[in-house]
């Protein structure tokens, strides 16, 4: 999904490309435009009548992106997503203590599930596939927030986490792993076997590459067994192990020496593929290049990278580390730095800066109706990760919030079948989102008297005795026109609208008084 790319849209509008006339637009909505031909005029305009008038007809356009949410399979995940907000809401509200990783995993959950569908479906319709850009984005991006901003390490050594979304992103070589774990002592037959087992190293995977070393026919030979124990004395950093960052930098360097010589007597010499596994551990800038060389994003083969170069570097190192990469593998790429820089490579790197305001501002360019900024921005307010933004921190971050909330909200309450969902955003956003609930119910379009008595059970419960009053005098007056006067004489007694129930009951004397 590159939203760099901005879509061109024609109007066909005649008139506005004549002299003097232009294409104006104005919003109706938050989501909705509309645009018209318009002439100009100042004080210094003569006044007389426009030569095109009465021949050119005058057209109005509206303008407004789709709802991808209409689509059934994708309901799903508003509808799930709407009990969790909910939740959260409310455990808020009891002042409870909060599992926010717990909260941000269901998040996840529901997004794999949908995404698993739509695989399941993209067969039967070309838009799906959209839709499986546009939540994979969505979940890479959730994923990486959580590991950084819901969940932080209280070391701020990051590697380890950093290596789990990778692998949770990139799965091919775990699950060729596991076809080869099944084949057994044969397994160095497959031609997957080698590119496996790199895949794996480059993800830091040690210990299922080991695995799949010792199914390797010549495991018993003198190359294999020191590979083995190269791999098996690898220090790995454990922010419990109650060792520090000073004292495992300095294991790993000793580790590092004593690797490079067993390296320089040849003995991998025979298995150049083994040899290439020890180069990759070791951080030797040539190899590295090459697989940089294949493949795909920049941030593939990043987290691997940091796991045998710095794996001890903290959070905040994460944003220079990653420009550095970015440049490096660019220039290998020979890409120009805008030819390969897309919309999700950009908020992955401004993840990494831990830049939360370009991270939302981004993400609000997805084209998901702002349901993913809405969700994650209102998540990490509620864990106390907003606060960076703006010079007034707890006002600027909390007014952010409502206003995703307020748009998402009416956004919403427009639609049809999902209107009743709008509420509970909006009841977040205090008088301003009580009026706009106000506002909208009455107008939601109801078809028929079970959609009204819906609507009117909602006004009844939050106590909009004016809106109930409106939908019943809508009623009244659409059961007089479809000429069931006793039904409307009900609904006008319920408006509490003395003149229209007195005109209802005029009509049934005058009917009376004929017969």
């Amino acid at each position: 999904m590159d939203v760099d790319k901005v879509p061109e849209l024609e109007i066909p509008d005649k008139l506005s490309t004549r002299d003097g006339i232009c294409l104006a637009g104005n919003f109706i909505t938050n989501s909705k435009l509309s645009f018209s031909a318009f002439r100009n005029i100042t004080r210094q305009t003569k006044d007389v009548p426009s030569p095109y008038a009465n021949k050119e007809d005058v057209k109005v356009f509206h303008l407004q992106p789709n709802f991808i949410f209409d689509d059934p399979i994708l309901r799903t995940l508003i509808g799930e997503a709407n009990g969790i907000f909910v939740t959260l809401q409310e455990l808020q509200k009891d002042g409870n203590k909060q599992d926010y990783v717990k909260i941000s995993r269901t998040y996840r959950s529901i997004i794999r599930a949908c995404l698993e569908k739509l695989q399941e479906a993209v067969d039967t319709s070309e838009e799906y596939q959209n839709f499986i850009t546009i939540l994979y984005s969505i979940e890479c991006i959730w994923h990486l927030s959580e590991i950084l901003f819901i969940d932080p390490i209280p070391s701020n050594v990051v590697t380890p986490q950093l290596l789990e979304w990778t692998r949770f992103h990139f799965p091919a070589a775990e699950r060729n792993a596991t076809d080869l774990l099944l084949h057994g002592r044969d397994a160095d037959e497959s031609e997957e076997y080698w590119p496996s087992v790199k895949g794996l190293i480059l993800q830091g995977q040690i210990d299922v590459a080991r695995a799949i070393l010792q199914l390797h026919s010549m495991s018993e030979s003198n190359a294999f067994k020191m590979a083995e124990q190269i791999l098996k004395s690898m220090p790995s950093y454990n922010i419990y192990g109650g060792l520090s960052v000073q004292k495992f930098r300095s294991q790993w360097q000793y580790w590092l020496t004593d690797t490079e010589r067993k390296l320089s007597t040849g003995i991998f010499a025979t298995e150049p593929d083994l040899e290439e596994i020890i180069y990759i551990i070791i951080g030797n800038t040539q190899t590295w290049n090459k697989f940089i060389k294949q493949s795909q994003n920049w941030y593939e083969l990043f987290p691997g990278f940091l796991f045998f170069t710095d794996p001890a570097c903290k959070s905040f190192e994460l944003g220079t580390l990653a420009q550095c990469w970015i440049n490096r593998w660019a220039n290998i790429k020979d890409f120009a730095h805008s030819n390969f820089m897309k919309h999700l490579d950009k908020v992955i790197l401004y993840l990494l800066e831990s830049d939360i305001h370009k991270v939302l501002h981004s993400i609000q360019q997805i084209g998901d109706n702002q349901w993913f900024v809405t969700h994650l921005t209102d998540l990490l307010y509620n864990c106390g990760q907003l606060e960076l933004i703006g010079e007034n921190k707890l006002t600027d971050c909390e007014d952010f919030r409502l206003s995703l909330l307020f748009d998402f909200g009416s956004t919403l309450m427009a639609r049809d079948s999902i209107w009743l969902l709008g509420i509970n955003y909006l009841e977040q956003c205090g008088l301003e989102g009580e009026g706009a609930v106000k506002t909208l119910l009455s107008r939601i379009p109801v078809k028929n008297e079970k959609q009204a008595l819906k609507v009117i059970e909602i006004a009844q419960g939050r106590g909009y005795i004016e809106v109930e009053h409106e939908i019943c005098k809508i009623f009244a007056k659409r059961s007089m026109a479809l000429g069931r006067p006793g039904n409307a004489l009900d609904w006008a007694i319920r408006s509490k609208d003395t003149t229209y129930v007195t005109s209802i009951t005029d009509f049934f004397l005058e009917v009376s008084f004929l017969f």
